[in-house]
C-alpha cells in the first residue's frame, strides 16, 4: 500500500500522454480482473468544479415600484465574478 498524489492532466494531450493514459487504464483493468472486491474497496475517484462567490440577480427580482413618469431605476452591470473557489469531490466505492 502506498500514498500517491493526484496527477495534473492537460486538456491537449500528446500521443505519448494518450498512450500513458491508456496504459494506466489497462493496469487498472488488470487489477480489477484479479480481485474485483479488493479493487473496488480501495478505488477512489474525484471530480472538480469552479464555484463562484455570487449569485446573479434575476431580471424579475430586480423589479421596483416607481411612479408614472419617473425614470427607470439604475442598477450596476453584473460583474463576471467576485471570486471563485475550486470544489473537489471524492468518492470511494
Amino acid at each position: 500500500m502506498r500514498k500517491l498524489c493526484s496527477k495534473w492532466v492537460p486538456h491537449l494531450l500528446t500521443v505519448d500522454q494518450k498512450q500513458e493514459g491508456a496504459d494506466d487504464s489497462e493496469k487498472c483493468l488488470a487489477m480489477f480482473k484479479r480481485n474485483k472486491l479488493e479493487f473496488l474497496r480501495r478505488y477512489v475517484t474525484m471530480d472538480e468544479t469552479w464555484i463562484h462567490h455570487f449569485t446573479p440577480e434575476s431580471k424579475r427580482s430586480s423589479f421596483e415600484w416607481t411612479a408614472t413618469g419617473e425614470p427607470r431605476p439604475k442598477r450596476p452591470k453584473a460583474q463576471q465574478s467576485a471570486g471563485k473557489v475550486m470544489a473537489s469531490v471524492f468518492w470511494d466505492m
